[in-house]
């Protein structure tokens, strides 16, 4: 395994490029086994089709694989008359007794319930997309017993108080495009760089999460995301609290600069503020508090922002947290700069889902 620097000293080689890393973030992948639960087969079943396996994307959704899980492993275990009567609209995904939501990108669902922090900053674990390509100092994030990923699949009583949408891949792209649209109110203070968009140009964004192509959706992307302005060469993990800063609830960061609407969008610390959204244990709700990318003209690291909005589990001017920041599979160092992130690490959807583990 080889080494590359990290977010906060990254110098444009095309090994740590905001294309590459994009790029990266974009293709990353989880091999996922799908079991049907005992208890919804019937006597006629096929039992000896185990588990249907496939590598599934990180920025993917669930939703997405249903005709594919449907065609290689439901039609082979179940017998035509009862295969026939399973309605799309039964089928859910638990893990570990959770149902899994459908509007989540596969890659959060993995973080969120399966990442393991560790109480040494040395240790290193084989995780997807996990790549040293991407040359974060932390390190990966989730132990390789938890690969493949083991999904129960159900075909019956969907617990729609907990899945909350509907498994239709139609309602899961309108989902996806009004997160597309939120993410781009929360960096610009309005959406019209969605809006503006033709029809065939919001349809790419869709298209090509659904096959996987990185350019035809960032073909689209790049008129929405911001190039990652350039990084200070000692950036200081302030842990003091932002402008305005509130209860974890409520708070919310004022913008220092404005952007304008022509062209490519500015650089990243020019954003109103960044699209992140932060999941914690224990069915805690989400934590969206919007950070600006840049306080007096200091670029406003991950310390500083969780310290404002989660001060209880990283104590402002202290060194030591009580969690673990884990993003696409990997931990993210508390000295790299938000602005950053939220060009480079966004998911598909515009947003930085950030996972915290409890150390």
């Amino acid at each position: 395994m080889t080494s590359s620097p990290s977010p906060s000293t990254l110098s444009g080689t095309s090994s740590s490029s905001p294309l590459a890393i994009r790029s990266l973030v974009f293709s990353g992948s989880i091999p996922l086994s799908i079991a049907i639960a005992p208890e919804d087969l019937p006597p006629t079943a096929d039992l000896s089709i185990d588990a249907y396996h496939v590598q599934a994307q990180r920025i993917g959704y669930l939703p997405l694989l249903i005709q594919d899980v449907r065609k290689y492993l439901v039609e082979l275990v179940l017998d035509e008359s009862s295969a026939a009567v399973v309605a799309d609209d039964d089928v859910w995904f638990e893990f570990d007794g959770v149902p899994l939501k459908w509007h989540w990108p596969i890659g959060l669902l993995y973080d969120f319930h399966t990442s393991r922090a560790t109480s040494s900053s040395s240790s290193r674990f084989v995780s997807p997309n996990a790549s040293p390509s991407l040359g974060f100092a932390g390190g990966p994030a989730a132990p390789p017993t938890s690969l493949p990923w083991k999904l129960t699949l159900h075909l019956k009583n969907p617990p729609l108080e907990s899945l909350l949408l509907n498994g239709g891949v139609d309602v899961c792209r309108t989902g996806f495009m009004n997160m597309i649209k939120e993410a781009d109110y929360v960096r610009w203070g309005n959406t019209k760089r969605v809006t503006n968009l033709r029809k065939e140009q919001q349809d790419a964004l869709w298209e090509g999460v659904v096959k996987n192509d990185f350019e035809k959706y960032w073909t689209v992307a790049s008129k929405l995301v911001p190039s990652p302005s350039p990084l200070s060469s000692n950036p200081t993990p302030s842990a003091s609290p932002l402008p305005g800063a509130t209860p974890p609830s409520t708070t919310t960061l004022s913008p220092t600069l404005s952007t304008g609407l022509d062209g490519k969008p500015p650089e990243a610390n020019a954003m109103r503020s960044v699209p992140m959204r932060i999941y914690l244990p224990d069915g805690a709700p989400v934590v969206q508090g919007v950070v600006v990318p840049l306080v007096n003209g200091i670029p406003t690291t991950l310390q500083t922002a969780l310290s404002t909005l989660l001060p209880l589990l990283f104590p402002p001017n202290s060194q030591q947290a009580l969690a673990q920041p884990i993003i696409h599979g990997i931990r993210i160092p508390l000295d790299t700069q938000v602005g950053w992130m939220g060009a480079c690490l966004a998911g598909a959807d515009g947003w930085v889902g950030l996972v915290l583990v409890l150390v």
